[in-house]
């Protein structure tokens, strides 16, 4: 199974360490779809996820990390 993995860190001030947030997405659970309907309804890759699936598991995957690392910010 294709994955996008992405480590955000954050600083916590109050330990003076810094923290990770790592976030893995998987091409599956990810991917933008829309029915296909000269092939029966058939689910595929909606037209931005066929242009850049490279680009839009890389920013699925950021945003994730990036909703663990700052969840009241986001």
């Amino acid at each position: 199974s294709e994955w996008v993995e992405v480590t955000v860190y954050r600083w916590h001030a109050a330990s003076a360490t810094r923290v990770e947030f790592p976030a893995r997405v998987y091409f599956r659970e990810v991917c933008g779809t829309r029915k296909d309907h000269d092939n029966g309804g058939k689910l595929v890759a909606n037209d931005r996820w066929v242009r850049a699936p490279i680009q839009m598991a890389e920013k699925c995957a950021e945003a994730a990390a990036l909703r663990a690392a700052f969840p009241d910010e986001l």
